[in-house]
């Protein structure tokens, strides 16, 4: 629960487990969408480190996209806190 008591664009719940009622209803309070994903939360971190990398762009119009995107629904500045960098 501590991950809603900062500002979050998003939680990411590793290994497939559902959240409890409490915590969803405390996200969804705080308008904080949650994404369930199946990998633990090493794999998890390594997968969206390297996700840049492995996006392929074909069309300059996906990277403007893909920007625009990150922009409005990622708090990168929270994320590279949160890591330490």
């Amino acid at each position: 629960m501590s991950a809603l008591n900062v500002p979050a664009s998003c939680m990411v719940l590793t290994s497939g487990v559902e959240p409890i009622e409490y915590v969803k209803y405390e996200a969804e309070e705080e308008g904080v969408p949650m994404m369930l994903v199946p990998g633990d939360t090493k794999t998890t971190m390594n997968d969206l480190n390297t996700i840049q990398a492995r996006a392929t762009f074909n069309h300059a119009r996906k990277l403007s996209t893909f920007v625009e995107l990150v922009d409005s629904h990622v708090d990168v500045d929270s994320i590279i806190g949160a890591l330490g960098v």
